[in-house]
């Protein structure tokens, strides 16, 4: 017993047999408990079940020591996994049955909370009222494994109130041995405020653009292999331009002008000539022309 014990407090991890004349059952108790893999009395024909007994143990102990050897290398690679998206510079979340398992720092940030704040409560919570019914869907779907967007944007509530525009690529893994879903979010609320500023400025230019006084026409030039203007497309008119002209947008945004407005060429040529120069030197030019 002395023996099994050494080779336990060693972690040594060899098999041992133990074969003796005594059959106290005490004995046999204490020894399984100190760590044998078998007990064997002597006695009858116990030689030729030796080497089945035998087989049987090494093979056992190599099943215990793959397994064990399995489940180091799982905690250590779980270990890495979970450093390596602790410092990853993109906010990561892993959500399980719709509760948040882990935030790393990035994603505590992001929302202007601790970690303690964010894990086990559920990730909806944080998101903007209008987006979480899609969320919800897309999380029941996803482990259903049923075939969803791996990227959409949507918005969540920081601590004060405020609303932060995120990028969200999600993809589902095992965490803690059960499915579990990794969200990977950007962070494009300066890009949505950008967005929504160009897309102020272009609705006040249409504004203006529609209701200036002036007829205004946006052209694109056409020119030859030699870089000569040849032509020109109207790409977009006002309002004032169809008044002015009696022409009708539809009749000819997208057209070139010999066709939109036959003859101009021939008896306006000029026209091609100032056009190409303001087009490719950008230098404006100011001229009287009848219709």
């Amino acid at each position: 017993l002395e023996v099994l014990q050494q080779i336990a407090r060693q972690g040594l991890g060899i098999p041992v047999v133990i074969v003796t004349g005594a059959g106290s059952e005490k004995i046999v108790m204490e020894a399984m408990k100190a760590g044998a893999a078998d007990y064997i009395v002597k006695g009858g024909d116990y030689l030729k079940i030796l080497p089945s007994v035998f087989s049987r143990v090494i093979e056992t102990a190599q099943l215990k020591k793959a397994a064990k050897w399995g489940e180091d290398a799982l905690q250590e690679s779980e270990g890495k996994y979970r450093a390596l998206i602790h410092n990853a510079n993109e906010a990561i979340v892993v959500v399980r049955n719709g509760l948040v398992k882990f935030v790393n720092p990035k994603a505590a940030e992001l929302v202007g909370r601790s970690g303690e704040d964010l894990i086990g409560y559920s990730i909806s919570l944080f998101l903007h009222p209008d987006d979480r019914e899609g969320m919800v869907k897309r999380q029941y779907k996803r482990q259903l494994g049923e075939e969803v967007p791996s990227s959409y944007i949507l918005r969540l509530i920081d601590k004060d109130g405020n609303i932060k525009w995120v990028e969200m690529n999600a993809a589902t893994i095992a965490w803690e041995g059960q499915p579990a879903t990794l969200h990977l979010m950007a962070d494009i609320t300066e890009l949505k405020h950008s967005e929504e500023t160009l897309k102020e400025a272009e609705r006040k230019y249409h504004s203006l653009f529609d209701n200036m006084l002036n007829g205004f026409a946006y052209c694109k030039i056409l020119v030859d292999e030699n870089n000569q203007p040849v032509d020109f497309v109207y790409l977009e008119v006002n309002n004032a331009f169809e008044r002015i002209t009696g022409l009708k947008r539809e009749d000819v945004i997208g057209k070139i002008v010999t066709e939109a407005i036959s003859g101009t060429m021939e008896s306006h040529p000029e026209l091609l000539s100032i056009y190409g120069k303001v087009a490719l030197t950008g230098e404006p030019a100011t001229f009287d022309i009848y219709f």
